[in-house]
């Protein structure tokens, strides 16, 4: 038998409020214009983002039972659903355990507010993880809930996990200031009453892909480099199937070249076949040909590093450009 629909507005909304998947259509909609109206501004208003985000969770539970009066077929969604929940749920749930809980090997505060961690490498990093990786942070004495990704800096190969991470933001900045008031020198970790550190990871990335290929270009700036600094040390520990590696890395401030100093030194000293081909660019500094200094100053530094192999502005074993 037909139905004639209400025809005043009224009636409509009444007829749609008192059925289930009325109630729960119109719950999923506010839950999506939510979500998605704070992703806009999320990196100025980052805490906003993430937490009105986790209303699409509320969503995902909505969508199950809005098929649950079974209007026009059985209900199938919450086979669908399921199991994406569950894989979400158990890291979710590994945050909250004392396994996510990470020693603190070595911290070091570098020039340009940029911060060093070495955390003690977890037993199943030894076959998850591989260079270009990242992983997730949590620092509870900062706060309990924020957690913040960032790429891990070490080689599969090394016996900790590093980061390194700059001050650019609220948490970044809170973190940095704990840990440089806990900094101690006399301390083999550099650091005394270390804070706790939770990590959850290691996470797949784009960058992991390189050991596929033979040759490979790596461009990063600023602090930005970090998932190329753990690709160069895997490379100078396995190459693999890359035969030449192509590195290009742009900093504003002469200082930023200090932040691996250790790692271009190895570079220069174990890469006996010229595997790595390594470009630091300065952008701070406007090269102009028409500038007798800055033509004498060119020169010069690339006559430097041909004769004795050290930057004769850096005083390092590189070359910038």
């Amino acid at each position: 038998e037909k139905l004639d629909p209400p025809e005043s507005p009224s009636a409509r909304w009444g007829c749609m409020l008192s059925t289930r998947a009325g109630v729960t259509g119109i719950l999923m909609v506010c839950c999506l214009v939510l979500a998605y109206s704070f992703a806009f501004n999320r990196r100025k208003k980052f805490n906003r983002f993430w937490y009105t985000h986790h209303a699409l969770l509320v969503m995902l539970i909505l969508l199950c039972i809005h098929g649950s009066g079974q209007l026009l077929e059985s209900l199938q969604t919450v086979y669908w659903v399921i199991g994406p929940l569950v894989l979400y749920a158990i890291p979710r749930c590994w945050r909250e355990t004392p396994l996510s809980k990470a020693e603190i090997v070595r911290m070091e505060v570098k020039r340009g507010d940029v911060v060093e961690l070495r955390l003690k490498k977890f037993k199943y990093y030894e076959w998850m993880n591989k260079a270009g990786m990242y992983g997730v942070l949590n620092v509870p004495e900062v706060s309990r809930t924020e957690w913040h990704p960032f790429t891990i800096s070490s080689a599969p190969s090394d016996d900790y996990i590093e980061f390194n991470f700059r001050r650019v933001g609220r948490w970044t900045g809170s973190v940095h200031d704990l840990l440089e008031s806990k900094a101690d020198d006399s301390e083999p970790s550099g650091i005394r009453d270390a804070p706790t550190v939770k990590i959850e990871g290691p996470i797949g990335a784009s960058s992991q892909g390189f050991s596929r290929y033979s040759v490979i270009v790596l461009v990063g700036a600023g602090i930005g480099v970090t998932p190329m600094i753990s690709v160069l040390k895997q490379l100078l520990a396995d190459p693999g199937k890359v035969r030449r590696c192509f590195f290009y890395w742009t900093v504003r401030d002469r200082d930023s070249f200090l932040w691996f100093t250790s790692l271009m030194d190895e570079i220069f000293d174990h890469d006996e076949k010229h595997l790595l081909q390594i470009r630091h660019f300065l952008t701070s500094v406007k090269y102009d040909d028409r500038d007798l200094g800055a033509v004498l100053l060119h020169h010069a530094t690339r006559a430097h590093h041909r004769r004795t192999n050290v930057d004769l502005l850096l005083g390092q074993q590189i070359h910038h450009q």
